[in-house]
């Protein structure tokens, strides 16, 4: 029995001499993945995923600092698709969105729409079902966790 505690404290003694060593030796795991997906992917410190697989495959996201503006016309899905990427994006990184088309309500029930999966025409055609609004409600919840800021400067028309 001596021989065994003997051994174990031995064994204590010789890991708590060691323990700067150890500390030395002692990596996290997750950054060395990031470094190591970094280094087989090509990406850099400042590259900002998107979300978007073949977007990022193809132009590896966007680099910190880039003002980036989309165009189209109108209907084409810009809102959506803009919408999507701030959702992807703002669970990383906060995000400044700049609207000149819509207002700030505009944007946010936009957001609630997509989020909950209620179509858009319903609500502004003021025909929104009871279960349509139940969907809502747990999306108010769910916009929270991201780190969304919206800048408009919509003007209304004036009739």
């Amino acid at each position: 029995m001596k021989n065994k505690r003997e051994s174990t404290i031995s064994s204590l003694q010789l890991l708590y001499n060691r323990r700067e060593e150890y500390r030395k030796e002692t990596f996290n795991c997750s950054k060395i993945a990031l470094d190591i997906l970094r280094t087989y992917s090509n990406l850099k410190d400042n590259d900002v995923l998107t979300g978007f697989n073949d977007f990022d495959n193809q132009f590896r996201g966007f680099n910190f600092g880039e003002l980036v503006i989309v165009g189209g016309r109108p209907g084409m899905g810009k809102t959506a698709f803009l919408i999507s990427l701030a959702f992807n994006i703002s669970t990383n990184l906060p995000i400044l969105y700049f609207s000149y088309d819509r207002s700030t309500s505009q944007m946010i029930m936009r957001m609630l729409l997509m989020l909950s999966g209620v179509k858009e025409l319903s609500v502004f055609d003021k025909k929104m079902q009871i279960d349509q609004h139940l969907k809502i409600l747990p999306a108010f919840d769910e916009l929270q966790k991201y780190n969304i800021h919206i800048n408009s400067n919509y003007k209304y028309p004036s009739d």
